[in-house]
């Protein structure tokens, strides 16, 4: 019994030998097929791009194999704009998020992320990842897997280029970006499609245009009071139905004079006043003044100027909510004296650059479009030989005052969209 229960007890031990000894290899090939796989994880590319959305747009990122692979999406901030697994985004406000797309394959993985960045435009919108010709975004490349090769490329060159990190939109076109990663002869490519179109611009009607007049003064000489002919034969509603307060013979050096009962000042409710006091009676907001004829003979261009000046810096010191618009004085069709159009040239200049540093005035041009080839006002747009004008340079005076106001409306519609958006991209970036 004994030597049987001996040999039984080193059997015993052998098989629990073997047994720890097994299990240890078992144990060690797990944890070297674990390192392995640490050390190799499958082949993976991500793309890294940066896009802008208005508020309300709706767009669908088309990525090339979406349908066949399992796909995940999320945003960072929802309140910003969301994402579904069909690459859908929808920007619901201001501000900036994150968007995330994975699409995982059986041998690799795809990500794309686009640094979104949704701000206000109030007449235009995109359906498509789409840039604008001269726009820039940044893009980038890369892969977890350790020594794979990296490469980003677009497909047409011309509609946009790669260079340095940038994704530059230059002609109107389709592109595909295609990002790919390989290592070990294996590959793996990310394609996703990109428009570039032209920038699209507000379509500013002639009621808007009109409209933008409303409340205003014009403020003239006897230029000024044709201008008022020819307003009041157009239709109801034309440049606003604007005030008109011009006198004949009027110029600067009649405005800064002593007010009498034989002054030239304007009358307006049985009250002379200046231009001045006149504005702010009526509470205007734009005042266009277009003087000049009565006063380049009598001062000179360099008085003129200076003239010209302190009485719109008087004006909008008292009118703290009025913008005054300073009309070229319109050309000569015959000079007289120092009233001619080299002078005339040399105070629009002055204006226009007295009038880009001062606050609340602004200048317009009315003299280069009713120029002839020859450089003075052009004959049809003359009626006396001289200085004043019929219908026909009316019309095109106005045109020029609409084309003016068709600009401002674009900037001031501009500047209130990204008012906008910095006020509710701090409130989303708060939340």
């Amino acid at each position: 019994m004994n030597k049987k229960y001996k040999t039984c007890k080193k059997m015993t031990g052998f098989l629990s030998l073997f047994t720890a000894m097994l299990i240890f290899i078992l144990c060690l090939f797990v944890k070297m097929e674990a390192i392995a796989e640490e050390a190799a994880p499958p082949l993976d590319i991500i793309m890294n791009l940066s896009a802008e959305l208005y508020k309300g747009d709706k767009i669908k990122l088309d990525i090339k194999g979406m349908e066949s692979a399992a796909v995940t999406a999320e945003s960072s901030n929802k309140k910003v704009a969301t994402v579904d697994e069909k690459g859908k985004v929808s920007a619901l406000k201001c501000g900036k998020t994150q968007i995330n797309i994975s699409l995982v394959y059986p041998n690799y993985t795809k990500r794309v992320i686009i640094n979104l960045r949704v701000t206000r435009c109030s007449y235009r919108s995109k359906k498509k990842l789409l840039m604008y010709k001269g726009d820039k975004a940044d893009i980038s490349v890369s892969s977890t897997c350790p020594g794979a090769v990296v490469l980003v490329e677009s497909s047409d060159k011309k509609a946009a280029n790669i260079k340095g990190g940038k994704l530059i939109a230059g002609a109107k076109g389709k592109t595909v970006l295609t990002a790919s990663a390989e290592t070990g002869g294996e590959k793996a490519e990310l394609a996703l499609s990109l428009k570039v179109s032209e920038k699209p611009k507000l379509k500013v009607t002639d009621k808007m245009k009109d409209d933008w007049f409303k409340g205003s003064i014009m403020a003239g000489h006897s230029v000024g009071l044709g201008f008022q002919s020819y307003c009041r034969a157009q239709y109801n509603g034309f440049l606003g139905n604007a005030r008109h307060i011009s006198v004949g013979c009027y110029g600067i050096y009649n405005d800064m004079a002593p007010i009498s009962c034989s002054s030239l000042h304007p009358t307006i409710n049985g009250r002379k006043a200046r231009l001045k006091d006149h504005v702010k009676a009526l509470g205007a907001k734009k005042v266009f003044i277009n003087y000049g004829l009565n006063d380049i003979g009598v001062f000179g261009p360099d008085r003129f100027i200076k003239s010209y000046e302190s009485l719109v810096n008087e004006l909008v010191k008292q009118n703290k909510n009025t913008t005054a618009y300073i009309v070229s004085p319109t050309p000569m069709y015959r000079p007289n004296g120092s009233l001619n159009n080299a002078n005339m040239r040399i105070i629009n200049k002055a204006l226009a650059k007295y009038s880009k540093k001062t606050e609340r005035v602004e200048f317009i041009d009315v003299f280069t479009p009713m120029l002839d080839g020859t450089g003075k006002l052009n004959g049809a747009y003359c009626s006396d030989g001289y200085c004043h004008i019929p219908f026909a340079g009316y019309k095109v005076y106005s045109d020029a005052l609409k084309e003016f106001a068709a600009k401002k409306i674009v900037e001031e519609t501009d500047k209130k969209d990204k008012l906008y958006t910095k006020k509710e991209t701090a409130k989303t970036s708060g939340e």
